[in-house]
């Protein structure tokens, strides 16, 4: 290997100091500044509600949201979230901890699972590198979802298994924990937690015809550890709500995703592969090209191909599972993410190998690819600066644009220097940059992206307005948003719209029917809503003989005050 490569990759280098080195590119990555920008729409909001309505009704079994009971995920995450909520304080650093704490975990879990497939530091470093730093791990360590923590538990559960069948002389405790993972995948997400790692082992035990390896005693004790992590909530629930959990755990989430798409434009063949092509960015323009490598398993060790086929079996596993299902999410794909991240650091040290070793298979692929990248970055940069001169009144202060443009030219000159030069060693340290640079940025730009990503500041304007009790009216985009940061009863707008696919138990106006009976009930009625929906509102209280005031309005949210039974005088700008 070139010098350069060794020493960066520290081959010598203890695996403490790895770990080490990979905990502190975790926490920039996947943590830092996590505090400072406020909770999203619609989803961080709605599982930060759903914590912080746990804890005001003191309910720790059953999740709540909108004042009810709600069913769309089991408890785990919930219950942890809430926990530190109740303990740390109720903000977006600690509503994200989780996720981000995860995601950090699973640079580690990576690299331990590469090392123990291919017993290489320089592959172990690189598995856990590239995903602690691909466009897809960042969104979900970022973000208040579930998706992080039940990954994590999937790849424990399929690491455990794989070290018990590696070293079989610690299969009793290592099937234990396979089961034990496995549980907890099922009571943060639902059943997928069972079906992927068992997909897996199946799909593994029956490409090596050894099915005789869960005839033990330990797979009988694992079930019952298991069931006995998963089942208790479940039967309480069952117990307790009957046929509304049922209705909507059951049916509704495992059964309905199946059958219906919940987006329709995601429901395509490829929609898996382009996932995977756009989540493992940037270090897709090097996967791709070295991916050729992937060819050298066959002189592998018996181990090495193993290792290999256990791999195949992952992804198999998971896609088996969420391609025929007509709902498709980019998140269902992830736990699939670290064999990607795995395959693409071996392929990339084969690669760095053989440039170190004087041959050039390969090195004009990896050199048009930089290439690529490195112009890419530099057209976006170009074209930021232009876009601020013209749109100076959406970005007043020019600093963010030109330190933003200055940083990606630097990055997009060091690609090209790289690939001219052939200095491939300095791959691992560029691509990770570029995520880095877009974390920067997005931090530069808060300021000016936060009233478009978040709810909180045209709350703030809407609580300086009104301090009643009343039902605010929300856009369906907004409503989660506008009850978490107002505290507030509400109730969602989206004339001739689609309902939400998992039902909320407020008013839903769906008609201008709907609509006009609610805004009777009511002496004075705010709404929070997009520009489509204040089309609506005027139009209902045209018919309807209220009347309705602009408020004011902030990052495409529009505050409205209609009044009832007052004759028609329309002031809306």
């Amino acid at each position: 290997m070139l010098p350069l490569t060794n020493y960066f990759l520290m081959k010598n280098a203890s695996h403490f100091k790895l770990n080490v080195f990979l905990l502190v590119i975790g926490y920039v990555f996947l943590m830092m500044g996590n505090g400072l920008v406020p909770l999203t729409h619609p989803d961080e909001v709605f599982y930060a509600q759903t914590a912080k309505e746990m804890i005001a009704h003191d309910s720790w079994l059953t999740p709540r949201l909108f004042d009810q009971p709600q069913f769309e995920k089991p408890i785990l995450f919930y219950w942890m979230t809430a926990v530190l909520m109740k303990g740390a304080g109720l903000n977006a650093f600690t509503a994200r901890f989780w996720p981000a704490f995860f995601g950090v975990l699973g640079m580690l879990v990576v690299y331990w699972m590469a090392w123990m497939f291919f017993e290489r530091k320089d592959v172990a470093f690189l598995s856990g590198l590239i995903l602690g730093t691909s466009t897809l791990h960042i969104s979900l360590s970022r973000a208040v979802l579930t998706d992080m923590m039940f990954s994590m538990w999937v790849i424990l559960s399929l690491l455990s298994f794989y070290f018990a069948y590696r070293y079989q002389k610690y299969k009793f405790w290592g099937i234990l924990s396979c089961f034990s993972f496995m549980g907890l995948a099922v009571l943060t997400k639902g059943l997928l937690g069972m079906c992927f790692p068992a997909g897996t082992i199946g799909i593994f035990l029956l490409l090596k015809k050894d099915l005789r390896f869960l005839a033990h005693k330990s797979v009988v004790i694992g079930f019952l550890i298991f069931w006995g992590i998963a089942l208790p909530w479940h039967i309480f629930m069952t117990a307790r709500y009957g046929d509304s959990f049922y209705q909507e755990y059951i049916h509704n989430v495992h059964v309905r995703r199946l059958f219906v798409s919940e987006h329709d434009k995601c429901n395509t063949w490829y929609f898996y592969l382009l996932t995977v092509v756009v989540g493992l960015f940037p270090w897709t323009f090097i996967f791709v090209p070295t991916a050729r490598f992937l060819s050298k398993i066959r002189k592998k060790t018996e181990k090495e191909k193993q290792s290999f086929l256990f791999i195949l079996s992952w992804v198999c596993g998971v896609l088996l599972f969420i391609q025929p299902a007509q709902s498709k999410l980019a998140s269902y794909v992830f736990p699939a993410f670290p064999a990607f991240a795995i395959l693409a650091a071996f392929c990339l040290t084969l690669f760095l190998e053989q440039t170190g070793e004087g041959e050039s298979r390969g090195v004009k692929a990896v050199q048009l690819s930089m290439c690529v990248f490195g112009a890419v970055l530099a057209v976006v940069s170009v074209g930021a600066i232009f876009a601020r001169a013209f749109y100076r009144s959406f970005v007043p202060h020019p600093l963010p644009v030109y330190v933003m443009a200055l940083l990606f030219l630097s990055l997009a000159a060091g690609l090209f220097l790289s690939a001219y030069r052939k200095q491939f060693q300095r791959i691992p340290v560029l691509l990770p940059l570029f995520p880095l640079f877009l974390i920067l940025s997005f931090l530069m730009f808060r300021p000016l992206a936060e009233p478009w990503i978040s709810c909180r500041k045209i709350a703030d304007i809407f609580n300086s307005i009104d301090q009643s009790d009343t039902t605010v009216v929300a856009s369906k985009f907004y409503v989660r948003g506008i009850r978490f940061f107002t505290d507030r009863d509400v109730a969602t707008i989206d004339v001739w719209g689609k309902g939400f696919f998992s039902p909320h138990p407020i008013p839903f106006l769906d008609t201008d029917k709907k609509a006009m009976d609610f805004f009777k009930q009511q002496p004075e009625t705010y709404a929070i809503v997009k520009e489509n929906d204040v089309s609506d509102i005027k139009r209902i209280c045209q018919l309807s003989g209220c009347s309705v005031r602009y408020m004011g309005g902030l990052g495409g949210k529009y505050i409205l005050k209609v009044q009832s039974g007052i004759p028609k005088k329309e002031v809306v700008d």
